[in-house]
């Protein structure tokens, strides 16, 4: 389904030799929308524009915002570390600090060009007989155009400068016009507000046009709406928010192994979606504005031609794998590949899964047996797992199509997800914990880990699943932010969003204390025996991960101790504002 909205952007771009092309065929410094955008038709090849660079790479730097919070090991040959973001050494002269704000202040810029477009042609729709789906298209294309900028606003506001950030709401047309002074976060706020609620009134809470899916709808604002108010503790009016969505009746929850991979993309819990298509335009790469990303390459393990720029933290691992199945749930119940000794074949036994779907979607494990990855039956089959590598991330990776990333030359397909249901309903669950009602905290979270046949939570049986396993545990205030906080969102969660984590750990005011506790924790490491595909014995040295003395071994990682002593609430809880803008505007002191 995602090939029809791409589809349908490369047609609104005929004429231009690239749907960006459209942006440089005047002066930049004497930019009018004047000069293009006459009619509804063209304004949307501007909307597109915009999604093109809400596609990029350099939007949404997944790599440095991952490896500067807790969930990941930033590179490879540990114990070494030299990533700046993960050892919180970065600065105004980072790459990923300058390259991401460039990027979100493009976008809005295209932004703010369809909106002055849809301005200037307004009286051509509103209220003219025989213009009524024109204008209603004209609505549609003002709605996408201030979320857009409202979003960006709002990504800014949480990633730079502890929310002080530039303001743009017009199309510069001198040089002075490009070079604003930063506005107070109240400013930022209220500007940015404004915007998603204008959005809000205006998106569809569906697109008629089925080739149309993934564009943003009434939903995606109202969780960007809801997930602010959630920053900034208002909790009623998140909770608001996301019942709003829930009252919206359109989103339910997803089979689990369609939240990870191609698979199941735009899918029914699908709220915010990066859409990339390995196959369409094949000749274009993944650094310009483009369909495809790298994000598979990035994560993936080395024996599958990945680069592991990043991979799960120890205790992240160890969350995940600790994670209690219910094992009632025929779920759980699997077929795991056993070599057959006798018939020199692989065969099949019936058991009891280890680890939870949702971990295993999300991780790949070194001892794991019952998930195939990239073709094979077990993940050592595959990787090595050495150099202190315990797991990779599976999530956002090719391993179900293909046998290594190597068959997609370092490109994917695997689309992005920023905001689905299961997010809504952990934010939900979050606000609810600190209004005092645990009931429908538990409620919320129940229906998240029922849905990856996980045991629920609670000292009895729910409406959400009244036959499921519980762990028969009391939940108050401290249960429930601690089972949020350090087993559902990092878990479920994952390298989704935009700097999720590194925000979560900000707002929280625990990234320090954090960083400090994990350094002085070891992970201990042991050997797995097992065998080849081709059955024969197999050892992979120091791969299994515990959390307790492996006393064959001795062997053990640590993470976060360059982080524990480097991070400073004041200078790393933001990106700064970058060199590159510092350098440029002179209006900024």
């Amino acid at each position: 389904m995602k090939k029809y909205f791409l589809a349908f952007l490369s047609i609104v771009c005929l004429g231009f030799s690239s749907c960006s092309d459209f942006l440089t065929q005047v002066n930049p410094n004497q930019l009018s929308t004047g000069s293009f955008f006459q009619n509804i038709q063209e304004i949307e090849g501007g909307v597109n524009a915009i999604y093109n660079e809400f596609t990029t790479e350099k939007f949404w730097e997944p790599v440095a915002n991952s490896a500067r919070a807790d969930l990941t090991w930033a590179g490879w040959g540990r114990p070494n570390q030299t990533n700046e973001y993960y050892m919180q050494t970065f600065t105004e002269s980072s790459n990923a600090v300058n390259n991401q704000w460039a990027s979100l202040y493009k976008c809005i810029f295209r932004a703010n060009q369809v909106i002055e477009a849809l301005e200037r042609v307004r009286e051509d729709y509103q209220g003219v007989e025989g213009q009524e789906e024109n204008f209603a298209r004209w609505q549609i294309a003002m709605g996408e155009a201030k979320f857009f900028r409202g979003l960006c606003h709002f990504y800014l506001a949480q990633i730079y400068n502890k929310g002080s950030v530039i303001i743009m709401d017009y199309v510069p047309t001198t040089d002075a016009e490009f070079y604003n002074q930063v506005s107070p976060k109240a400013e930022v706020v209220e500007f940015y507000l404004k915007d998603l609620e204008e959005a809000e009134a205006l998106l569809p809470v569906v697109h008629a046009n089925s080739n149309h899916l993934g564009k943003m709808t009434k939903g995606s604002a109202m969780a960007i709406l809801g997930y602010h108010y959630l920053i900034e503790e208002e909790w009623e009016i998140a909770a608001q928010w996301f019942q709003e969505i829930e009252n919206l009746g359109i989103y339910e929850l997803a089979e689990v192994s369609m939240n990870s991979t191609t698979h199941g993309e735009l899918n029914s819990e699908s709220i915010i979606e990066v859409i990339y298509d390995y196959g369409h335009k094949p000749d274009q790469g993944v650094d310009g504005e483009g369909v495809r990303s790298r994000m598979a390459r990035q994560y993936t393990s080395p024996g599958a031609g990945g680069w592991r720029s990043v991979y799960p933290s120890c205790w992240l691992i160890m969350a995940a794998k600790k994670d209690p199945v219910d094992p009632d749930d025929p779920r759980n119940h699997v077929q795991m590949p056993i070599w057959d000794e006798e018939a020199q074949a692989w065969s099949t036994v019936d058991t009891i899964r280890s680890f939870g779907l949702r971990s295993s979607y999300g991780i790949v494990f070194a001892e794991e047996t019952m998930m195939e990855y990239y073709g094979k039956p077990y993940s050592v089959h595959v990787s090595p797992f050495n150099s202190g590598e315990t797991a990779y991330f599976r999530k956002y990776t090719n391993w179900d199509i293909v046998e290594s990333e190597n068959e997609l030359n370092a490109m994917s397909g695997v689309n992005h997800r920023v905001m689905r249901l299961t997010t809504v309903y952990l934010m939900w669950a979050e606000a609810a914990t600190e209004m005092g009602d645990y009931a429908l905290a538990m409620d919320l979270i129940n229906r998240v880990r029922h849905r990856s046949a996980l045991q629920l939570i609670g000292p009895s049986p729910s409406p959400v699943a009244p036959d499921a396993a519980y762990d028969g545990k009391n939940y108050g205030y401290e249960e429930l932010t601690n089972q949020i906080r350090f087993v559902e969102r990092p878990i479920e969660l994952v390298q989704e969003g935009m700097a999720t984590r590194a925000i979560d750990l900000r707002r929280w005011g625990i990234a320090k204390t954090r960083f400090e506790e994990l350094s002085k924790k070891k992970w201990y490491k042991g050997h797995l025996y097992t065998v080849s595909d081709e059955g024969k014995d197999l050892t992979r040295w120091a791969c299994i991960l515990y959390d307790e003395e492996d006393t064959v071994t001795n062997a053990y990682n640590q993470d976060f101790l360059q982080a524990a002593v480097n991070f400073r609430e004041d200078s790393h809880s933001y990106f700064p504002i970058p060199g590159n803008e510092r350098t440029a505007n002179p209006n900024i002191k």
